[in-house]
């Protein structure tokens, strides 16, 4: 029994993110999911009018990373452009140039590159910035150091994709990353102990994030990892209640439509 729960407690000790002497104390606060974009996406999320509006507030902000067919660099969240400009259509698919016909929600907003948006952001606030899962790993990774490299400015990698997290612990160690967690246990497409590992941060042994950014719902369930000075982030919480509830028990919360103080 007592060598069960050795096994145990080593486990869970793998699962703990380490800062490793590195600057992260800027992650303390908040960040506004996708920028300052407004509920009925009068101002577009991961738009450059949502960037301007945080930037007007001094607020930093989380903004998503994916590629497209001509390797262009965009920041949007959802892999198909069906939500945000109702049309069909994979971005992987689909070459920068078709992408900009289509507006963000019936805005005069188009999606923006991610050079777009450091340019915009020029290092006046802080970026947390999620790469979405995609088999190109390497290869966008590389784009993103690439158009990182002599970017001012204070700024952390997170994504769910191991993988991707792994690739900067190996190539660039320096950078701050983390892993994104959420619950995967109902996730159909990955095997049972894929989605457990996802779950609990399970593959930490192999990235060895510098920090974790769980869902909201199952945050309280990794807060004891604080008792070894881990940075425990949340995320995308747009209740008021939510915010007042977590925002002592962790280092950084990720929010929208509530307010910043």
């Amino acid at each position: 029994m007592i060598y069960i729960f050795a096994v145990v407690v080593l486990f869970l000790i793998s699962t703990i993110p380490t800062k490793k002497n590195k600057k992260m104390e800027w992650m303390n606060g908040y960040s506004f999911h996708r920028g300052k974009f407004s509920e009925d996406q009068s101002i577009p999320e991961n738009s450059i009018a949502a960037i301007v509006e945080a930037i007007k507030m001094k607020a930093d902000i989380e903004i998503d990373i994916r590629i497209t067919a001509d390797n262009v660099l965009i920041v949007f969240h959802d892999e198909s452009l069906h939500r945000m400009c109702n049309v069909d259509g994979l971005i992987e698919n689909m070459t920068y140039d078709a992408i900009q016909e289509y507006s963000l929600k019936e805005t005069k907003e188009h999606i923006p590159t991610f050079e777009q948006v450091l340019h915009v952001v020029d290092g006046q606030i802080n970026l947390i910035i999620e790469i979405k899962p995609t088999n190109r790993v390497d290869q966008v990774c590389t784009l993103v150091m690439e158009h990182l490299s002599d970017y001012q400015g204070n700024y952390a990698i997170c994504s769910f994709h191991p993988m991707i997290v792994t690739y900067f612990k190996k190539y660039f160690p320096d950078v701050i990353r983390g892993q994104i967690i959420k619950n995967f246990l109902n996730d159909k497409q990955h095997k049972l102990i894929t989605r457990v590992l996802l779950t609990i941060n399970g593959f930490n042994f192999y990235t060895r994030s510098d920090f974790i950014s769980v869902h909201y719902s199952i945050v309280l369930y990794f807060v004891w990892m604080k008792l070894f000075y881990s940075m425990i982030c949340t995320w995308a919480i747009s209740d008021a209640n939510i915010v007042s509830k977590l925002k002592k028990k962790v280092d950084h919360l990720i929010i929208e439509f509530v307010n910043y103080d």
